[in-house]
């Protein structure tokens, strides 16, 4: 009877030990749940305060490239109809360069004319209070990544200010939006417009872009060709440092 009831209290004791150890490994894993909820959090915040950021260094470059257009436009002036109306010539010659391997001939960037300088005296006019404002809040849909708010909202910028000198930044961004989205030929097209204004701070960007547009649709003749242009036309620039690197990348 009593090794009986020993017996008894041993398991009893046993089934107590399990239940403890049950418990305690639920505790754990509910710990475990919750520090991998608060991780994801984390990581959610973090990756919206780098698309905010993200925003804010766009808008710190927009407003950056309009105070350098304001204190270099004399000075740009005088050198552009020097030197960078051959660009566009070296810009046409690449695409068509591309044309005669078989490619369609609308990528060729029409030479400069007198339509052309129209744009480039325009580019110098002050900015209207509702321009601006008219352009803020299309480049503030960019910010907030709503590209199809942002492209009508350029659109109208464009049909509405058609002498504009924020019009090579409306397609430079109209561009930039098409290239994140793999709309290939639609950012070509819109680079292609800004390296018609020969003062427009976004020119050596864009023609780094249409080198990247060439490289992502396996064009890498083309792409090699546009990073030594801009190598060759913006010497000791930032473009030019990328253009270098990509140019590196494809060797």
């Amino acid at each position: 009877m009593l090794k009986k009831l020993f017996l008894l209290t041993a398991v009893l004791s046993s089934g107590s030990v399990y239940a403890d150890s049950y418990e305690m490994l639920q505790q754990q894993l509910r710990s475990r749940d919750a520090a991998i909820l608060d991780m994801q959090n984390r990581i959610d915040s973090n990756e919206q305060v780098i698309r905010n950021l993200q925003g804010e260094i766009d808008d710190l470059k927009y407003h950056l490239n309009q105070f350098e257009i304001r204190f270099n436009s004399l000075q740009k002036q005088v050198s552009d109809m020097s030197s960078k109306s051959g660009i566009s010539a070296e810009v046409g010659q690449v695409s068509s360069d591309a044309s005669q391997a078989g490619r369609s001939g609308t990528d060729k960037v029409a030479p400069t004319s007198s339509a052309a300088d129209k744009k480039q005296v325009s580019s110098v006019a002050p900015t209207g209070s509702d321009e601006q404002k008219a352009y803020d809040l299309a480049f503030a849909k960019v910010s907030s990544n709503d590209f199809s708010g942002a492209k009508t909202a350029f659109a109208g910028f464009i049909d509405s200010y058609p002498n504009s000198k924020l019009l090579p930044n409306c397609y430079y961004w109209l561009g930039q939006m098409a290239y994140k989205q793999q709309k290939y030929d639609e950012a070509k097209q819109n680079f292609l417009k800004v390296t018609q204004y020969s003062d427009s701070q976004k020119r050596a960007d864009s023609i780094f872009k249409l080198g990247q547009v060439s490289q992502a649709t396996r064009d890498d003749a083309k792409a090699r060709k546009f990073y030594q242009l801009v190598i060759k036309s913006y010497p000791n620039t930032t473009e030019a440092v990328m253009a270098q690197r990509a140019l590196e990348s494809i060797r």
